[in-house]
């Protein structure tokens, strides 16, 4: 179930870094890939996506453990 939703965030992540941008302000990580194309820069953002996910993965199961001690 947790992995579903992983691929789930990163997917989304994806999709909206390529039509945003936000992923692109990060600093460059080993595994992040940009292609120019022409006037234009292809980014694939996969290990800027990945810690993101899973840091916003992380965070959410920490709220759901806290929201359960209560």
């Amino acid at each position: 179930m947790l992995l579903r939703w992983a691929i789930i965030v990163f997917i989304v992540l994806l999709l909206i870094d390529s039509t945003t941008g936000i992923l692109g302000k990060w600093p460059k990580l080993p595994g992040d890939l940009r292609f120019p194309l022409g006037r234009r820069t292809l980014r694939l953002p996969f290990t800027s996506a990945l810690l993101l996910a899973v840091l916003l993965l992380v965070a959410l199961k920490s709220l759901a453990w806290l929201a359960q001690q209560l």
